[in-house]
């Protein structure tokens, strides 16, 4: 009967998995990759959440205008349509939905019937 030798055995043992090192370098090489790539997903991110808050304040600020001043304030800077306006209570004339494309976003902004509520989508 050939019996095997301890220093096979051993071997056999050794080479069955990854050392250490070799798992630390494959860490250290995806950490990496996921440092560089964070920025530039949280950019997006923020980006996106600035031009929600630049549209919504481009609404409140016509809404305000509006009941300030007593008069019909139209939104022409928001769409190309010359029938969007909040009257003097600050409601908005009709119900709709506005297709918006704003710095590479695409939403679409509805207004509700009543104090010139919207959602922006």
């Amino acid at each position: 009967m050939d019996r095997p030798s301890l220093l096979k055995t051993t071997k056999l043992a050794y080479h069955k998995g990854y050392s250490l090192l070799e798992l630390l370098i494959v860490m250290m090489i995806v950490g990496s990759i996921l440092i560089a790539s964070g920025p530039l997903l949280s950019y997006a991110v923020v980006h996106k959440d600035y031009t929600t808050r630049l549209i919504d304040y481009e609404i409140i600020n016509a809404q305000l205008t509006a009941i300030a001043l007593h008069k019909n304030v139209f939104l022409k800077h928001l769409s190309n349509q010359d029938n969007i306006y909040f009257n003097h209570r600050g409601n908005i004339n009709r119900a709709q939905s506005i297709p918006l494309y704003r710095h590479g976003y695409g939403f679409d902004l509805v207004f509700f019937l009543g104090f010139g509520r919207y959602e922006l989508r």
